[in-house]
């Protein structure tokens, strides 16, 4: 006999890093779809690793062994119904063991109140799959938590020659198969469901991963949506990079995973920085390619005209895209929409972004942005040339930019699709 569906659920949503702008405004994506879950009676348990380090400091109920001892579970209350456990503030834990810690964490508190279903969002934890049948709760996992994104990493900073589409030809199927043999087959088989923010990924999964469609559902859920109306003050950013508010400020934000991303924006600016004397690029974010990533950038003879600005809080990343004229994100280490784009979009700046990243479908090639391919050097530097010579086609381009991020990304519609996803994966997994 199967269990009937609760109407009121229990929901516990995990992810390595929740981005914590505001909270008093909460206007990030996933704690604003938190609170319009609680707000409509369902209690929602978010589990991360660590705040940034501007946030105070939680105070957890935890025991010796790092479980949740207690049913006040501590962290942020950012709504009734809604509690928050970090799990990376003491030193003696390694977020390589965020896995195990976070099923320690949802077991210890599954025992004291069951939830109905567990989402992790990029994180993969194996004992809750295997066991959430016993454990009477369903699991769903982000299409991050996939080698999907790494699939198209590798498309889109391939060269757009014969050799390197002769090359990808060949290795494309052996990195396809090594990924989904070693890893994605055994995710898929024990997910509930999978979300995913694209129709490309939801296309992906079905065509090439073989997941039913029956247990796709397509979600914009971003991971640091943050809208903001508010107009963000540039002169101290370009004060302390020692620039004027005379200078052309194009930016762009990487994780710096893949060196080659940041080599074809430095030779593209080479070329704006010979045309344009006022140009500079800011780069924001830190990664194990940054020493690579510097070279190239001296090399380029492009000391003085780049500025690594290094890790920026989530909070001041809407302080550093208002001082641009052009944001670009050609990116494609995540399978999803990257805050900073959404926040350059929604301040009405010009974006040029990856036309084999997710962004494609979010951004319509020179109505609200420009797409293009990472390797052609040449349209990027051509494109942002244009842009800086026009500003009236940056404020257009920056208008319906704003437009869309403003209407493709309503919360009410947002928690509904969550919320119905949910109750159709309890549905067939009770």
């Amino acid at each position: 006999m199967k269990k009937t569906t609760p109407e009121s659920l229990n929901i516990c949503i995990v992810m390595q890093k929740y981005e914590f702008h505001s909270l008093q405004n909460r206007t990030t994506n996933i704690w604003a779809v938190a609170d319009k879950l609680s707000q409509s009676g369902h209690s929602i348990t978010l589990i991360g690793w660590q705040l940034d380090s501007h946030q105070e400091k939680p105070q957890l109920d935890l025991d010796s062994k790092g479980n949740s001892s207690t049913s006040r579970y501590g962290g942020f209350f950012p709504g009734e119904g809604v509690k928050v456990i970090s799990l990376g503030h003491e030193n003696r834990k390694n977020i390589k063991n965020f896995a195990r810690l976070c099923s320690k964490n949802i077991l210890s508190l599954h025992k004291q109140n069951p939830f109905d279903i567990v989402h992790s969002m990029d994180t993969f934890l194996p004992e809750i799959a295997k066991y959430r049948k016993k454990l009477g709760l369903s699991f769903s996992l982000g299409v991050e938590v996939t080698t999907m994104s790494t699939m198209f990493s590798k498309l889109a900073f391939s060269e757009n020659n014969l050799t390197d589409m002769f090359k990808i030809t060949l290795l494309f199927p052996y990195w396809f198969f090594k990924g989904y043999f070693t890893h994605d087959r055994k995710i898929l088989k024990n997910a509930d469901g999978i979300f995913t923010t694209t129709p490309r990924q939801s296309t992906t999964l079905d065509r090439y991963y073989l997941y039913p469609q029956l247990k796709t559902y397509e979600i914009p859920l971003s991971t640091s949506l943050h809208i903001t109306d508010e107009t963000q003050q540039a002169s101290d950013v370009l004060s302390g990079l020692n620039l004027s508010s005379n200078e052309q400020i194009i930016m762009t934000k990487t994780k710096m995973l893949d060196y080659r991303e940041m080599n074809y924006v430095l030779e593209a600016f080479q070329k704006i920085a010979y045309r344009k004397p006022k140009a500079h690029l800011i780069v924001l974010g830190h990664g194990p390619q940054f020493k690579k990533i510097e070279k190239i950038m001296i090399d380029l003879a492009l000391v003085g005209r780049v500025h690594f600005v290094g890790h920026i809080y989530s909070k001041d990343i809407p302080k550093y895209i208002s001082a641009s004229k052009v944001f670009i994100n050609i990116g494609a280490q995540t399978s999803g929409f990257g805050f900073s784009l959404l926040e350059a979009m929604s301040q009405k700046k010009s974006v040029i972004g990856s036309e084999l990243s997710p962004v494609a479908s979010l951004i319509k090639n020179e109505h609200d942005g420009y797409l293009i391919r990472p390797a052609d050097t040449e349209s990027l530097a051509h494109k942002v040339i244009q842009l800086l010579e026009d500003p009236e086609l940056r404020t257009q381009l920056g208008e319906q930019a704003h437009h869309k991020i403003t209407h493709a990304f309503d919360l009410d519609k947002m928690a509904e699709k969550t919320l119905l996803a949910f109750r159709h994966i309890l549905k067939h997994t009770a």
